[in-house]
């Protein structure tokens, strides 16, 4: 979906909300970067790093970066490879952070990169509460 400026602008003053304020209008680096680092493909997350992706952009359908992307597939390269580029390591999605979602998938050696740079399990209220219900993700992300 294609977004144009006068169309952000009307959405905003007919009250569409904060969140769009923030919204980018991704790059074709940016929208490369987001589906190689989905589905694993690290050739083409550095191909899109060196075309000038930014490697925190965000997908329009959940806000995801391409952080969180990778860790959901559970692709350990890609991982490491966004938090060598400096990848933001507490964005959200919404309902979590990428270690979050390393924790609940059980992702133990995406978990073990993300936490070896400083990252922390950030979950929204919901997702705290099926955090406490598997006492394994506490201790797992402690």
């Amino acid at each position: 979906m294609k977004f144009s400026k006068a169309i952000l602008v009307l959405m905003l003053l007919l009250g569409a909300g904060f969140v769009y304020l923030s919204l980018q209008l991704n790059s074709p680096a940016d929208k490369a970067l987001l589906e190689a680092a989905g589905v694993g493909d690290l050739q083409r997350v550095e191909e899109a790093l060196h075309a000038g992706a930014n490697v925190n952009a965000r997908d329009f359908d959940r806000g995801a970066s391409p952080l969180i992307l990778a860790t959901v597939q559970n692709h350990t390269e890609v991982v490491k490879k966004l938090v060598q580029a400096k990848a933001k390591l507490d964005a959200t999605d919404g309902g979590g952070s990428a270690l979050y979602y390393a924790c609940l998938a059980h992702a133990e050696s995406i978990a073990a990169v993300l936490h070896a740079a400083g990252a922390r399990v950030i979950a929204d209220n919901t997702a705290l509460e099926k955090m406490r219900q598997r006492r394994d993700l506490l201790l797992m992300c402690r």
